[in-house]
């Protein structure tokens, strides 16, 4: 949000006049951009937006110490990274395709990138980000239920 291009999640009440929503919804969107879910997603939505830059932070920082490892300055492997995670969103949003369209999109058969994704696979990185995400919404209840 401090970029403006952060993401609110809001659940709309049945309570709540319409008029009164609309001018909620666009105090948020001065801040970037607004979604409305089911109040019952709330949590579920956590890890998604609220609790990933923390994610994508973390990411970054391991990516820009390989670089290190590497011999390139944190500093240059940080802003390398940062920007081809920035333009990567940017392009998902923009483009409208999935990521795994994507991915064989920038990846060339028995190229580094491929390589580099078996990486995932030998590592169960969806089953580790499934985990994250798990741990994430089970706090927000707990969180939630501790009145």
């Amino acid at each position: 949000m401090l970029v403006l291009e952060g993401m609110t999640i809001i659940a709309e009440a049945s309570n709540v006049p319409e008029d009164v929503f609309g001018f909620i919804m666009n105090i948020f969107k001065a801040a970037g951009d607004v979604m409305v879910l089911p109040e019952d997603k709330i949590n579920e939505a956590i890890p998604l937006s609220s609790s990933s830059p923390a994610f994508f932070f973390r990411m970054l920082d391991s990516m820009a110490q390989t670089g290190v490892k590497s011999g390139i300055e944190y500093k240059d492997a940080l802003r390398l990274a940062a920007v081809a995670m920035l333009g990567s969103a940017r392009y998902v949003i923009e483009s409208g395709k999935m990521p795994e369209e994507l991915i064989k999109q920038v990846s060339s058969p028995g190229g580094t990138t491929v390589a580099a994704l078996s990486a995932f696979d030998d590592f169960s990185y969806e089953t580790f980000m499934q985990e994250v995400s798990d741990r994430c919404i089970r706090r927000a209840y707990e969180l939630g239920n501790s009145d």
